[in-house]
């Protein structure tokens, strides 16, 4: 499946053959916990309403939403936010991580965030409880 998006939006011009590459494996690998009959369904969805290649965040967060809508289950939800910090924990330990961005628990879900973003954030909450 992860093949199939990678053929409907081809790389830029600029991207290596060796770089997509990596970069396909690397989206096949962060989407491993994503139950497949979810993750297909937010594929099909994404190829039907984007044109351009997901994040990996994007689809997790597209096959919680689907499966909420479907189902009526909170899931991300449901899960503990420990839970959710064991997940980025696991995805930020892994060599050759997303670029150096990093996984960060975003209310119910988990996003990758840049080290500024995460700067930026802690800025507001700190100018916030002041």
């Amino acid at each position: 499946m992860i093949r199939e998006l990678d053929v409907r939006f081809p790389p830029s011009a600029v991207t290596s053959e060796e770089d997509r590459e990596a970069q396909v494996l690397l989206l096949a690998s962060d989407l491993g916990h994503v139950k497949f009959e979810w993750l297909t369904k937010a594929a099909m969805e994404w190829v039907r309403t984007k044109a351009f290649m997901p994040k990996a965040s994007e689809l997790i967060n597209l096959s919680q939403e689907i499966r909420e809508r479907e189902t009526g289950e909170l899931g991300a939800k449901a899960d503990s936010p420990e839970n959710l910090r064991r997940l980025c924990d696991l995805y930020n330990a892994r060599p050759n991580r997303n670029c150096g961005a990093i996984w960060v628990v975003r209310g119910t879900n988990i996003a990758l965030a840049t080290p500024k973003e995460i700067e930026d954030e802690k800025n507001r909450e700190t100018a916030a409880s002041n």
